[in-house]
């Protein structure tokens, strides 16, 4: 939804010769995760409807190991609240949850 911050994020991938990683210029609850193993990498950046819509679309992934790593992790009540996903380790700044592919949403 900020084209120039998709440019820059490009820039820096590119810059540190990153190649298993993308950046999207989307709204993050219509992102179709792709398939295999994954490490989603969430600092805090949203609230509410979208972050539920979003990690209710990474629930239906069924394949790959799945962990999302979640940094100032406001909306931890809503992960513990999903079925799909498990804590997997925490501490006061983040939270690792590992994704259980065929629990329920």
């Amino acid at each position: 939804l900020a084209p120039p911050l998709v440019d820059c994020a490009r820039q820096n991938l590119a810059r540190a010769a990153v190649r298993n990683a993308r950046a999207a210029c989307q709204s993050a609850d219509a992102f179709q995760f792709p398939a295999g193993d994954l490490v989603v990498y969430l600092f805090n950046p949203f609230l509410g409807p979208v972050f539920r819509r979003t990690m209710q679309n990474l629930c239906r992934m069924s394949s790959g190991n799945i962990f999302v790593v979640y940094i100032d992790p406001v909306e931890s009540a809503l992960l513990r609240g999903l079925a799909c996903f498990e804590l997997w380790k925490s501490a006061a700044a983040f939270s690792i949850y590992r994704h259980r592919p065929h629990a329920a949403a």
